[in-house]
């Protein structure tokens, strides 16, 4: 007689513990993704901007290298290159009879990037970059 005026005081709309656990813990999921999602990409623009190179906007003419990336400049028209050899990685930093050299394994680029001589068969990689007018610089893109 207990339980059965027990049973009859309970709400109508009781749930089991097991549902009433997946729903909060979907709840919670929530924020946890929310933080996940903006540390990622927080990350990612620390990545972008640490791999962003700044030079001097007055270049010379001619093949200049600073440090990860390379320089192309001919009549006024730029073109940038990373120094790493797509061979192996290595530091490209010299040009010789306009052509880039890599200390490692011999491979040869045209001044257009473009692989001449093996072991290396693909092209430099092409950097994005952009004018920087207040400061006068070139700020270049994932060098």
């Amino acid at each position: 007689m207990i339980t059965s005026m027990l049973k009859t005081n309970l709400p109508a709309n009781k749930i089991s513990r097991k549902k009433f656990l997946k729903r909060i813990s979907l709840i919670l999921l929530i924020p946890i993704f929310w933080l996940w999602d903006s540390s990622v990409k927080q990350t990612i623009k620390m990545n972008n901007e640490a791999d962003a190179v700044f030079i001097t906007a007055d270049l010379p003419e001619g093949i200049i290298f600073f440090d990860k990336v390379v320089v192309v400049k001919q009549n006024d028209k730029l073109k940038i290159f990373s120094t790493s050899c797509t061979h192996l990685g290595c530091r490209i930093k010299k040009a010789e009879d306009g052509k880039f050299i890599c200390p490692c394994h011999g491979s040869e680029f045209n001044i257009n990037g473009e692989a001449i001589k093996g072991p290396a068969s693909k092209p430099l990689r092409l950097l994005s970059y952009e004018f920087t007018a207040d400061t006068k610089q070139i700020k270049i893109f994932n060098a």
